[in-house]
């Protein structure tokens, strides 16, 4: 007996387990399990369509919410830009106005020594005593708007910088999506698989050569070079 067979309760040979097979009740019911197994799947298969539809809905509506965190993104990123700016021009337009505050100081008081000069020049001043005290004002004007030009032209160049925070652009940096996605939802196929010698998933493939073997229900068959036999698959002995 084959190695195989040793576990088996009885072996058969197959020709003689075979008689009689189209008049079997079990083989002649095949057909309106077919036909019920058909209708049952046309009824799954239009609940499966709908759901596929409802997939195609749900999915544009998931669409429609990445777009709009986009546009929010984009939003929060403009307005970052526009108050950075803005304190940009503030910032440069401050810097100039204290430069021109300055310049302007010491001309005006430049033009106003000119003018006492030439009021003292035209005699304007009402005697000399007058005129010392307009030429010592001059001077003290001179002598302080030389002073505002020395620090003035101590004064570093004036240069602008920006420090981003690139804790910003780290964090980004991490994200591989906007969010996270998730499916509810839907049934696992009831197809049996196997795996075979490589590993792989995939549907068994019977072979005719040369040997075939098949289970089902707790009995199998094997064809062995060209002898085909039939068991049960009780086990007699599980030590033998």
């Amino acid at each position: 007996m084959q190695l195989c067979f040793r576990r088996c309760a009885a072996v058969k040979h197959i020709p003689d387990v075979a008689k009689g097979v189209h008049e079997n009740q079990r083989f002649k019911r095949i057909p309106d399990k077919l036909t019920e197994l058909r209708n049952a799947l046309n009824k799954v298969s239009d609940v499966k369509q709908k759901q596929l539809s409802n997939l195609e809905i749900s999915g544009e509506k998931v669409l429609g919410q990445i777009q709009t965190m986009r546009r929010d993104v984009n939003k929060a990123f403009d307005d970052l830009e526009a108050h950075t700016i803005a304190e940009l021009d503030k910032m440069k337009s401050s810097k100039e106005k204290q430069v021109q505050a300055d310049v302007g100081v010491i001309r005006d008081n430049m033009d106003h020594v000119q003018k006492m000069v030439d009021d003292i020049n035209e005699g304007k001043h009402n005697g000399e005593s007058s005129a010392f005290i307009g030429f010592k004002k001059c001077e003290e004007i001179l002598k302080q708007g030389q002073s505002t030009l020395r620090t003035m032209e101590m004064t570093t160049e004036v240069q602008l910088a920006f420090q981003p925070y690139t804790g910003l652009l780290d964090y980004l940096s991490t994200l591989t999506k906007l969010g996270e996605l998730s499916c509810t939802g839907g049934s696992a196929s009831s197809l049996t698989e196997v795996d075979d010698n490589r590993g792989q998933r995939g549907y068994k493939k019977v072979d005719t050569v040369p040997v075939l073997q098949h289970e089902h229900r707790g009995s199998c068959c094997r064809i062995i070079g060209r002898q085909t036999y039939h068991c049960d698959k009780t086990e007699v002995n599980q030590s033998f």
